[in-house]
């Protein structure tokens, strides 16, 4: 029974499935595609200048004719409905996803799009960053190298952004790897050392365990400076003739080193010190040259003698220089995977100098050559120095406007002073000598004798011949310090 059940079932669905009639259309026709060229897969362009974007071409693979709308979004955001884009960049600095989309409406809203990234700076993003010296007031002024033609100069930044003024003296002007300090500007006076972020140069604010937020530490130096090839460890120099040390990633000073100090080869012994304004920092431990006794002073830490502070310099190991002239100033030299400085001697009462031309972060000379008296320079009291570890030159200036440079690896060691005939303005003097990134320039900071209110030039020059490449008038005051700002991506200011 249930067998004949199931045969007349199926004969049923034949029945009813021979009478349906399929009324459905299959017309079927092709879809027009859209192809998206002469975009650029990244754009970079600063906060409040308009972006353009007019090289956009649409092709379509059936008609040129074809119904289509346009879009443009900044992270979701739709800022465009045409075909160009002219849009004004409102938005914090930072990079961007973006998207142009095409909208074909009549092919049931088939969609095509070209995903690309717009990286938005500010002003202070990259470019030439100088501290300076006007009239006593120490000032920063900024020149962008993004979209800059004709190379406009920003003055008294720190003021603008920060709505204060610099006080002390203009001591150095630093921006340490993006590791130490996330790429972050460190201005140093003589009372304060200021942090600044990198996109906005607004002061960063120090956060104190009880209090949370702490005003900028007053301070009266002579000398700072902590961010070098070597580490980030440095160290500032007071007036009182102590050491104050800085380590990474703090946001102050640490105690002042003992004055007088213990000797490292006889803890109960006190060694006074008066220090020349010039200090070298590698690891935790700082060199520094004594006028008194005429020798290197290498400070560092030592668990031997109690101290509150674990990272204060409380013992120091006098090294015999062989020399025992004032220091005029050091470089570093970089060549080899050892740690080797070159540093410059001048006695400016018997017009003596001597280079050496190698010893180690604790002043030792490094071979029976390493230190060589200049039978023929040209130094003066006033003269600026620099090293430049990737052609192994070192460069001074003769208290005025002239530019000498000396081979340190001369093989015959001769060691004579060539004049690089650099053409500066009559009656300028030279205040700042700084290697440029690339190290195949240098960057001249001179004041020059106008009356104006900014009255600093600087120039940059080839470290080969010593011809001018660049030249910036009105920078600054009295130029001090140079860095040459770099980018930093993704840094929270939180504006």
């Amino acid at each position: 029974m249930n067998t004949i059940k199931i045969y007349i079932g199926l004969l049923l669905v034949f029945v009813f499935a021979s009478c349906y009639k399929d009324k459905g259309d299959y017309d079927y026709h092709e879809i027009n595609e859209v192809k998206i060229s002469g975009l650029e897969e990244q754009y970079e362009i600063n906060r409040w200048d308009t972006l353009i974007i007019n090289s956009v071409k649409v092709e379509n693979s059936l008609t040129d004719d074809a119904d289509l709308e346009y879009a443009w979004y900044l992270d979701y955001k739709k800022i465009g409905d045409a075909k160009d884009l002219n849009y004004i960049i409102s938005d914090k600095a930072g990079v961007y996803q973006a998207r142009f989309e095409v909208l074909e409406p009549v092919a049931d809203s088939v969609r095509f799009f070209y995903d690309f990234k717009v990286v938005v700076r500010t002003q202070y993003a990259q470019g030439l960053m100088l501290l300076s010296d006007n009239d006593g007031i120490p000032e920063l002024s900024f020149m962008s190298t993004l979209d800059n033609p004709n190379k406009d100069i920003a003055h008294d930044i720190f003021n603008v952004e920060n709505n204060q003024v610099l006080a002390g003296t203009p001591l150095s002007i630093e921006q340490p790897d993006i590791w130490g300090y996330g790429g972050t500007v460190w201005v140093h006076t003589s009372v304060a050392s200021h942090q600044l972020d990198p996109v906005l140069l607004r002061e960063v604010d120090r956060l104190d365990k009880n209090t949370f937020t702490e005003p900028v530490e007053e301070c009266d130096m002579v000398f700072c400076r902590y961010s070098q090839i070597l580490s980030d460890f440095g160290a500032g120099l007071g007036r009182d003739g102590r050491i104050y040390p800085k380590v990474a990633r703090q946001d102050r000073y640490l105690s002042a080193s003992l004055k007088p100090i213990h000797d490292m080869n006889n803890l109960d012994k006190m060694y006074d010190y008066q220090l020349s304004p010039m200090l070298l920092c590698s690891r935790d431990a700082t060199l520094g040259y004594d006028n008194l006794s005429g020798k290197f002073l290498f400070f560092s830490n030592s668990y031997d003698v109690p101290s509150f502070d674990e990272n204060q310099y409380d013992v120091v190991r006098p090294s015999a220089t062989y020399i025992g002239l004032p220091w005029l100033g050091w470089g570093i030299n970089m060549n080899t995977d050892s740690y080797n400085f070159t540093s410059l001697f001048f006695d400016e009462k018997t017009g003596e100098a001597a280079l050496a031309r190698q010893h180690n972060q604790i002043g030792r000379m490094r071979g029976q050559d390493s230190l060589v008296m200049l039978s023929q320079h040209y130094l003066h009291e006033g003269s600026k120095m620099v090293v430049n570890s990737a052609n192994n030159r070192l460069y001074y200036s003769d208290g005025g406007n002239k530019v000498y440079m000396i081979n340190i690896s001369d093989p015959e060691f001769k060691f004579v002073s060539t004049d690089l005939g650099c053409q500066f303005l009559d009656g300028c003097k030279i205040t700042m000598i700084k290697v440029a990134r690339n190290n195949l320039s240098l960057y001249i900071g001179v004041q020059t004798n106008r009356q104006d209110g900014y009255s600093g030039d600087v120039y940059k020059i080839s470290t080969r011949d010593g011809s001018i490449e660049e030249y910036y008038e009105g920078f600054g005051g009295t130029p001090i310090d140079l860095i040459e700002k770099e980018p930093v991506e993704g840094y929270d200011t939180g504006e």
